[in-house]
């Protein structure tokens, strides 16, 4: 039987059943990794300032940490591929989608026509839509703003 305390958002979305994280690299590291990857541009310490930040505090706002993160993600999850809308997955395919707040990230899975998504250790339950996913465990705790990353996840 699964321990489902074993898994968040992303395990349960990609079905790795396993602790999902972005953050896997010494900070320096990391951030020499976002400016590479983004080509922006080294010499504004005011960007350079910012994500530094955000990367050592775990914060998702600056759209290039958010940029990073679903590349980072796609090279990781070699099935996974980015889509529009759910119109285009493939009949061996099941959506994943993708969304930060402030100092957050959460995922929601489409499969079998339905949504459903996986707070921390709590079990998966089923959405009514997309949209209902975006909220914290509390009604008005975190809310994710940024805009949804929609991905189809190969299943085999």
């Amino acid at each position: 039987m699964m321990n489902i305390e074993y898994f968040n958002c992303g395990g349960y979305a990609l079905e790795t059943y396993e602790w999902f994280e972005f953050y896997t690299k010494e900070d320096n590291e990391e951030v020499k990794s976002i400016f590479e990857e983004l080509k922006l541009n080294r010499n504004d310490e005011g960007l350079r300032e910012r994500i530094i930040y955000q990367v050592e505090g775990g914060y998702f706002s600056d759209i290039n940490i958010q940029k990073y993160c679903v590349m980072e993600l796609l090279k990781r999850t070699p099935r996974l591929r980015p889509i529009l809308n759910y119109h285009e997955l493939r009949k061996n395919e099941y959506g994943v989608a993708l969304r930060f707040s402030e100092d957050d990230f959460h995922f929601v899975k489409y499969k079998n026509h339905k949504f459903s998504h996986k707070r921390g250790e709590l079990k998966p339950i089923e959405l009514p839509d997309e949209y209902k996913g975006w909220l914290g465990e509390r009604e008005n705790d975190q809310k994710y703003y940024s805009k949804i990353y929609r991905f189809a996840m190969r299943t085999a």
